[in-house]
């Protein structure tokens, strides 16, 4: 039995390896404007607090003042006090605008650091408190306290007069 005859398919033309197929050609769009890019800042930026109320404003070291406002962990009374001696603050961008993180101190603060020797030098120091003024020093102690009474503790006191010192009180108990 005879086979079937076969169909030859012709074979692709063999390419010179110099032709080059030819270029399609893409549509090119149309600008309107050449738009600047926007600068693109790192994650987390310093920058110096000018204000604080609810929300505030901060100044980049290039001078580009931004608004902000306070992460959810921040004391708004942290960041009025930083405003007012305008410290550094750390600020990172969110989608819903700057976020202050914390402020960046440089020396340590009285009442919350330790350190070896805080020393205030003015005219007039005032402390004023709703219901208690203490000073510590070891086992001694000077209280003033709201409801008008005065304690002083300690093993010995002195107290001495380069004039008249004057004891008054509508009674004086001594020992």
């Amino acid at each position: 039995m005879p086979s079937p005859a076969r169909k030859r398919t012709p074979k692709p033309a063999a390419r010179s390896p110099k032709a080059k197929p030819a270029p399609v050609e893409k549509p090119k769009a149309k600008l309107a404007a050449v738009l600047p890019m926007p600068v693109r800042r790192p994650a987390l930026q310093a920058a110096t607090l000018l204000a604080f109320e609810e929300r505030g404003r901060a100044r980049f070291a290039d001078g580009e003042e931004i608004e902000v406002q306070a992460h959810a962990s921040v004391d708004p009374v942290v960041l009025r006090g930083a405003a007012a001696r305008s410290e550094v603050v750390i600020v990172q961008e969110s989608p819903a605008g700057w976020v202050v993180l914390g402020a960046l101190r440089t020396r340590p603060t009285p009442g919350v650091d330790r350190a070896e020797e805080y020393v205030i030098e003015a005219d007039r120091v005032k402390v004023e408190a709703a219901h208690a003024v203490s000073l510590v020093a070891g086992a001694a102690e000077i209280a003033v306290r709201a409801v008008g009474f005065v304690e002083t503790i300690a093993r010995d006191i002195t107290a001495r007069a380069a004039g008249v010192h004057k004891i008054v009180g509508r009674m004086i108990h001594l020992n």
